[in-house]
């Protein structure tokens, strides 16, 4: 009887057999698939076989300084140090908006940056950038981060370097790894990232979408949606957020492209001259221009004209903010400077400033969004300070880059459907309905299928008292309920 009994597990487990290999054959191929190293860098030979160069900065005296070094009692780990200049890396091919995942590791003395550098097929390099920062450190720390391919853009190069040469005060970085990166990669990176943040508060006014109607259409109907974001290093920092796959999951089956279209220290009084609206919209056939930078020199009026000028030659909605990140303080500062003014003068001008653009919106009838207040207002109710958001005294790292995001999110996220007595809430991902609140009495109908369980704050009911419903219907628009 025994020996029958192992005859019958040694039959199964030759019958199983096949089945485990094949499991097992499937897990491989699929590992094998996985995104294919476009860099991998440990340093233990010579960088400059690998493509790696220290190079002076065009724009600065001081000549480059650092070098191929040992940071470790361990004679195999090597890495690049820099105190003053850049670390280029090899050129690699890109893909316009394809998404990649850089990962190094980092041992800073003072803050720096990182950055993807990209070139068109001629050979220049774009003004549009992906540029965060580094943060200092007293022993080698993991960074994990994602950047896109930019339009035009047919390769890139990495860039360390710190953000003011101090003497004798290193960048280090070592084990640098890229590959090409999947949607849900980019979003669960982006989750456990916010998730680290204060949560945005901010609440849409519920006609937020009034004279921006085809781009939401298209949204709701999960068609292809193009934003450029028109402006200068803030609109490219706002780009360089994950909006658009925040966006896709808002409305599931959509494909939103974002691009930064974008030239540094510039503003609609550059864009409006020269024909540059068709180089840096028109082209790009958009359903949505968004126009963010800093101060577009403190005048209005080119705002007016290249707003003109786009409805001149196509179609595209237009959606005008305010910009966020830069401090004002630093922005009246710098422009009394430059102008030769009183602080006070300067305070004056920028007050005058964003009013007129508030009121030009309203007179050339598009869409408008004071960004800037709602970064205002995120900064002062958090007890971080506002530099944990910055890679520099003007432009957000990606903590606030991320925020901004959080802010377009809840923008151009569906409405909720709701009035003075209930609230239905849906899941972001599918649009199914999730639960039903009740606001007088704080109750939640938590919707499982087509059951409703009912839940309060203090005890939950027993399961006998679940209600039934032989299917929930699709949540309409009536009458009823209002969108937020």
């Amino acid at each position: 009887m025994q020996s029958c009994k192992r005859l019958t597990f040694i039959c199964l487990g030759i019958a199983l057999l096949p089945s485990a290999m094949i499991a097992f054959q499937c897990r491989l191929a699929l590992a094998q698939q996985a995104a294919p190293m476009i860099l991998t860098h440990d340093f233990k030979s010579d960088p400059a076989e690998g493509g790696w160069q220290l190079l002076q900065f065009d724009w600065r005296a001081s000549p480059a300084k650092g070098g191929w070094i040992s940071r470790s009692a361990d004679p195999h780990v090597h890495s690049l140090g820099v105190e003053d200049g850049y670390w280029q890396g090899p050129q690699f091919a890109v893909v316009p908006h394809q998404y990649y995942r850089l990962t190094f590791q980092s041992k800073a003395q003072v803050p720096g940056y990182w950055a993807a550098m990209f070139y068109n097929a001629d050979g220049q390099m774009l003004p549009a950038d992906h540029n965060s920062g580094i943060d200092p450190s007293d022993d080698w720390i993991d960074n994990a981060l994602f950047f896109q391919g930019k339009a035009d853009a047919v390769s890139a190069r990495l860039w360390f370097y710190p953000r003011q040469p101090q003497k004798d005060k290193l960048i280090c970085i070592r084990n640098v790894t890229l590959a090409t990166a999947t949607d849900k990669q980019v979003l669960r990176w982006a989750d456990r990232l916010y998730a680290m943040l204060p949560p945005v508060q901010y609440q849409p006014p519920c006609d937020r979408w009034t004279l921006i109607p085809r781009t939401m259409q298209k949204l709701q109907n999960r068609e292809a949606v193009k934003i450029v974001i028109l402006g200068d290093s803030i609109g490219n920092d706002t780009g360089n957020s994950p909006l658009d796959k925040l966006i896709e999951r808002q409305y599931p089956g959509s494909r939103v492209t974002v691009i930064t279209s974008v030239r540094g220290g510039t503003g609609c009084q550059y864009y409006q001259n020269e024909n540059r609206v068709e180089d840096y919209v028109v082209r790009y056939k958009p359903d949505l221009v968004m126009i963010i930078a800093i101060s577009h020199g403190h005048q209005s009026e080119p705002i007016r004209s290249v707003i003109r000028q786009i409805r001149e030659q196509c179609d595209a909605e237009i959606l005008l903010t305010t910009a966020p990140i830069a401090q004002d303080k630093l922005i009246i500062e710098n422009y009394a400077k430059d102008h030769e003014i009183t602080i006070e003068e300067a305070a004056a001008i920028r007050k005058a400033f964003i009013g007129a653009v508030e009121k030009l919106a309203v007179e050339e009838r598009v869409e408008f969004l004071h960004l800037r207040n709602l970064w205002n207002e995120y900064m002062a109710a958090q007890q971080h300070d506002v530099t944990w958001f910055m890679r520099d005294v003007t432009h957000a790292n990606v903590r606030g880059a991320q925020v901004v995001a959080r802010m377009l999110e809840r923008y151009f996220a569906p409405p909720i459907l709701e009035n003075a007595t209930l609230r239905l809430e849906c899941e972001p991902e599918s649009g199914s309905l999730r639960a039903i609140v009740n606001k007088l009495t704080g109750e939640t109908y938590a919707v499982h299928g087509d059951a409703f369980a009912m839940e309060t704050a203090a005890f939950r009911r027993a399961q006998m008292e679940l209600r039934q419903v032989d299917q929930l219907p699709k949540p309409r628009l009536t009458p009823l309920f209002k969108r937020l």
